[in-house]
């Protein structure tokens, strides 16, 4: 690929992310966290994958990369997440077949 279409399709990459997440801003501002509850409820799987694509794309937020995480933290993790998932999806609780 030539040069100058790599750096046009990185500038245009740029500005669609850019415009997605002021739109996501003004969506979040206006609907806030019911929108985010109401995912959770009608679709939890949709709702894990957007926190999965989220913190995926975010390595800079985790302190300790899970290679450098004991398998004590690992399991802390888990149910830390877990409970938080109980916590907005409460119909669910129990369910699961993860670490007790």
């Amino acid at each position: 690929m030539r040069p100058d279409l790599i750096c046009d399709s990185d500038s245009a990459r740029n500005k669609l992310a850019e415009e997605f997440l002021a739109a996501l801003l003004a969506n979040y501002e206006e609907h806030g966290r019911a929108a985010i509850e109401r995912v959770c409820q009608e679709d939890p799987v949709a709702y894990i994958r957007i926190i999965a694509s989220l913190v995926s794309k975010q390595p800079q937020l985790d302190q300790n990369p899970p290679d450098e995480l004991s398998a004590d933290e690992i399991v802390q993790r888990i149910r830390a997440f877990q409970a938080l998932i109980e916590e907005l999806h409460p119909q669910d609780r129990g369910i699961s077949s993860g670490p007790a």
